[in-house]
Formats: C-alpha cells, structure tokens, sequence
C-alpha cells in the first residue's frame, strides 16, 4: 500500500486520489522537510556553542602563554645583565 506522501508525489487522476488526499500526503512531506531543517539548525546552535567555548578557552591559553613568555624574557634580561 502506497502512503499518502507518495501519492501526492504523483500527478495523475483517479478515483482514490481525491484532492484532499494530495494535500494530506503534501504536507506530510513539507512537514518532514521542516523537521529535518529543525535537526539541522539545532545541530549548527549546538556546534556554534562549542566553537565559542572552545575560542574563549584558546584565547586564555595564549593570554596565558604570552604572559609567561613576557616573564621568561624579562628574567632573562635581567640574568644577561650580571
């Protein structure tokens, strides 16, 4: 047996397929397109979290890393000069 989304696929007439049928199977599809799309944009919101978080951790780590070499160079400086 033929679902509703399939027949509505199809253009042709006859008696079983009453217009009503057509736009029922019709916006089954249209809805199993939008949830697909809901899928996907959730997805993106989610992998948008993780690229933020993971940014602000990278930034610290070189926040964290310029600082340290700003205190090696400055020790270094200062053992030059004895």
């Amino acid at each position: 047996m033929e679902t509703l989304r399939n027949k509505s696929k199809r253009l042709f007439a006859s008696n079983e397929n009453t217009i009503e049928n057509i736009n029922c199977g019709s916006l089954q599809r249209i809805a199993d397109a939008t949830e697909i799309m809901a899928t996907n944009y959730k997805k993106l919101q989610s992998d948008l979290d993780w690229y933020k978080r993971r940014c602000s951790e990278l930034r610290e780590e070189l926040i964290s890393a310029i600082k340290s070499r700003n205190t090696y160079k400055g020790l270094y400086n200062k053992l030059k000069k004895l």
